[in-house]
């Protein structure tokens, strides 16, 4: 029960029972989303003001005034810190808001839909949905919050050069505008983000395999498809011991990725090596490097093999740090491609058994749907399935029954 309240807090379905209620939260949720964003661009007009008068008067100080040091340095970056810190406080006040007022429009039937109005759509009156709201939108000027940075590493970096020990003056510049903008950029992590994901999005521009615009909506979208698996009361048990088995037999245990997994996948892509070990052609990838392919790296860079390995690798690290092994084995079944067009468990089991009501999957019936993860087309060869129904040795799988069911869905005309 406890669950199933947590599940209905998390995902809202856009009902009400009160329409006065939510109104009223509505009104005050967009009034404080507005004076918040008018507070801090006055705040941050006020910062601008003060590096600007700051900066002049360095400028016209002598040199010799003032000289800093190590502690001094300490110092004069803590101070820093702290003013961004209360910025970046007054942003996360703004973007709560302003997802929330997005979901209460929609709540009211006021959502404005694909019109982009005057306001672009990752503003909160234009946003379609919460997470079009950045917690951190970028590092350009046109954004309030990124203005408030590049203010004080202005005056900060003048400062040093100006005033700093003349040997230490550029380690000192390098050091400062370093820190401060990681930690800046720290105190403005959304739920899902931390320092794997940040790193996975600076190396996707590096190596141009391009991540997804939104990660938190996709997480979010993720996190849905899991309630809903839930809601339907779909048995898991069975199949995520299967998956275990077949796709990363060492998944309980590894951090994100199977450094002799990926060694296996070079080795039988070999063909003359996979025919004398007799094993399988297989890609190394964990359940963590499947999902992240999956769900984070956009589906037009999928040909850039060697270059979204690397970056899989990286998003599966994220993936587990930021989620528990159960979350991702549900994340993986409400959202992995079963078949073409065919995604998420409950699409698999309407798809593959035509019947809506199939909650609960034999043996037999959950290696099959495993099976068809890591089947490019609806084409299935017969010693490859005996192989992995041998492989599994988490739970007992009868053959015959096996060879009934692919000969079944192949008369049906779903299988070739």
């Amino acid at each position: 029960m406890e669950e199933a309240d947590k599940d209905n807090q998390r995902y809202p379905t856009y009902t009400h029972k009160n329409r006065d209620v939510v109104l009223k939260e509505f009104e005050y949720a967009h009034s404080a989303a507005s004076g918040q964003y008018r507070y801090l661009q006055y705040v941050i007009g006020i910062l601008v003001a003060a590096v600007t008068s700051v900066t002049s008067v360095m400028l016209g100080t002598d040199k010799k005034a003032l000289v800093i040091g190590v502690p001094a340095f300490i110092l004069f970056f803590g101070v820093s810190y702290i003013i961004l810190r209360y910025v970046a406080e007054l942003q996360k006040h703004l973007v709560i808001n302003s997802r929330k007022v997005v979901v209460l429009r929609q709540m009211l039937g006021l959502d404005y839909g694909k019109t982009r109005l005057v306001l672009p759509n990752w503003r909160f009156e234009g946003a379609t949905e919460p997470f079009a709201i950045k917690m951190f939108p970028g590092w350009g000027l046109k954004y309030p919050i990124a203005l408030s940075l590049w203010a004080v590493l202005l005056a900060g970096n003048l400062a040093l050069f100006c005033f700093a020990e003349p040997d230490f003056w550029l380690i000192f510049m390098i050091l400062y505008s370093t820190l401060l903008m990681l930690s800046f950029r720290r105190t403005l992590y959304d739920n899902s983000e931390n320092n794997y994901l940040l790193f996975a999005g600076f190396l996707s521009v590096l190596i141009r395999v391009r991540l997804v615009d939104n990660v938190e909506y996709i997480v979010y979208r993720a996190r849905l498809a899991v309630a809903e698996m839930h809601r339907l009361d779909f048995n898991l048990d069975n199949i995520k011991g299967i998956l275990i088995k077949v796709e990363d037999d060492s998944f309980l245990e590894h951090k994100g990725i199977n450094l002799r997994s990926l060694f296996r996948g070079i080795v039988s892509n070999v063909l003359m090596i996979r025919n004398r070990l007799n094993i399988l052609k297989s890609g190394g990838s964990t359940i963590n490097m499947q999902l992240a392919r999956t769900l984070f790296i956009n589906g037009d860079d999928y040909n850039k093999k060697i270059r979204r390995k690397v970056l899989e690798i990286i998003l599966a690290k994220w993936i587990n740090k930021e989620f528990s092994k159960t979350e991702i084995l549900e994340f993986y079944l409400a959202s992995v491609r079963f078949s073409r067009n065919i995604m998420g468990m409950p699409a698999a089991s309407f798809y593959f058994f035509r019947n809506s009501n199939k909650k609960v999957f034999s043996n037999e019936e959950a290696l099959f749907l495993i099976e068809r993860i890591s089947s490019a087309s609806a084409t299935y060869r017969q010693n490859r399935v005996h192989y992995l129904a041998k492989k599994v040795d988490c739970c007992e799988v009868d053959a015959s029954k096996l060879d009934d069911l692919y000969k079944k869905l192949k008369s049906e005309g779903i299988l070739s």
